[in-house]
């Protein structure tokens, strides 16, 4: 059931980080003259900064569907092999393994496949998002004159 999750564990911290640096980044170039952030330019930055972190993302999403499904495959070959009365013998997939494959076999394009299914769910999420978020946390308590 968890077969997968450590690729997740492993580069959700740098998708994130991507992610919210890029949103910073393009808020900032985005700022009319007068400092103003128009909700428009901020669903850019938004969309802009989703899109950045699909580098990260593509690849790991990727690597967890193919090793939730390795785990799928052994688990049918092991309930065979046990009606059966035989041992399965089955390689021991790692997402390293499942990487290096798809890297052999396909290129640094392989890892990128299901790129636009994972383009319109982030950039899209983050266009409504970060402006969503913006708007929510400006109308919060302030503290005056202290952290």
């Amino acid at each position: 059931m968890y077969r997968g999750s450590a690729v997740n564990i492993l580069l959700i911290t740098p998708e994130k980080a991507i992610k919210l640096a890029a949103n910073d980044f393009f808020r900032h170039h985005l700022q009319t003259k007068d400092g103003k952030l128009p909700v428009l330019r901020e669903m850019a930055a938004g969309g802009s900064a989703g899109f950045c972190q699909i580098i990260i993302t593509t690849p790991m999403e990727l690597l967890k569907i193919q090793l939730q499904d390795a785990g799928r495959v052994a688990a049918q070959a092991k309930a065979a092999a046990s009606a059966s009365g035989t041992t399965a013998v089955l390689p021991k997939m790692s997402a390293t393994s499942i990487a290096l494959d798809l890297f052999r076999s396909k290129g640094i394009l392989g890892l990128y496949k299901g790129l636009g299914a994972t383009m319109l769910r982030d950039v899209s999420f983050s266009v409504v998002y970060f402006p969503l978020f913006a708007r929510l946390n400006s109308l919060g308590p302030r503290k005056v004159g202290g952290i």
